[in-house]
């Protein structure tokens, strides 16, 4: 990944200044460009916002009638990593959908779970590859997690930074699954002889 200084270094290169004060100067300056520095600028300026979200500001909600096409996309993504999905409906979402997404409606992963009396189980949880390890898991549970009931999912025994990144937000394994699937719990009624 190009660092923040070398994206710098490289828009000033292409006569991007440092500092854009309106849509006017930055459209003046976009004319300029020659049209394979204008493609050059564009992917610098995307890896710039993806470096500076993060996750800091991704927004979390529920998707609207028209994400829903983009929710299955995402879904057969995650289908393609399991090894057996029999008993699994990709047609149909179950339950509470959370999406995350940036400032500018950019969905960056998706939460399927469902609410117990006693507890809440999430179902899926998946975050696009090149948005990884930049907090949107964390926002994705922290929405759903206030403490109040344990959270319980399903992990791949052999999806090993799932299981890990589990185990930072605190998950732990409770001594429960199968040969495919370690089950693991969060919060207050964890029991787990």
């Amino acid at each position: 990944m190009t660092s923040k200084v070398s994206i710098e270094q490289n828009l000033a290169h292409l006569g991007v200044p440092d500092v854009v004060t309106s849509v006017e100067l930055l459209v003046s300056i976009w004319e300029r460009l020659p049209s394979e520095s204008r493609e050059k600028a564009y992917f610098l300026l995307a890896e710039e916002e993806e470096r500076r979200e993060k996750g800091k500001y991704i927004l979390i909600r529920p998707p609207t009638e028209a994400e829903i096409p983009k929710v299955v996309e995402l879904r057969d993504q995650f289908f393609s990593v399991i090894h057996d999905i029999s008993g699994l409906l990709e047609d149909e979402i179950v339950g509470f959908c959370l999406l995350a997404l940036t400032p500018r409606q950019r969905i960056r992963g998706y939460m399927l779970y469902e609410e117990e009396p006693a507890s809440r189980y999430i179902r899926e949880i998946f975050v696009s590859p090149p948005h990884r390890r930049h907090g949107v898991m964390t926002r994705l549970l922290g929405f759903i997690d206030d403490g109040s009931r344990p959270l319980h999912l399903l992990v791949a025994r052999d999806n090993d930074d799932a299981y890990n990144a589990f185990l930072q937000y605190g998950f732990q394994f409770d001594g429960h699954g199968s040969s495919d699937y370690l089950s693991m719990t969060k919060g207050v009624a964890a029991d787990f002889s």
